[in-house]
């Protein structure tokens, strides 16, 4: 996630289907014109959905970006 302002975080979870920003199992750490980039890595899945919480702090506008990468070094967006 990048801020175009303001100051968005993002909370991402797989197990909880409402994260929030007390129940989520990795949120964004940066801060200011440094894009947030949160990973995750699956083993033995075939599909796993991950839900997005996007809290913004103050009046706030972010773009997301989300990239797949498989075994074989491809790259999905």
């Amino acid at each position: 996630m990048t801020a175009i302002h303001g100051d968005p975080d993002m909370f991402v979870s797989s197990k909880t289907p409402s994260p929030s920003i007390w129940d989520y199992e990795k949120r964004s750490t940066n801060s200011g014109i440094f894009p947030d980039i949160i990973e995750f890595e699956l083993y033995n899945s075939t599909s796993t959905t991950y839900t997005v919480l996007v809290k913004g702090w103050v009046d706030s506008k972010y773009s997301i970006v989300y990239f797949t990468h498989t075994n074989n070094g491809t790259i999905g967006i």
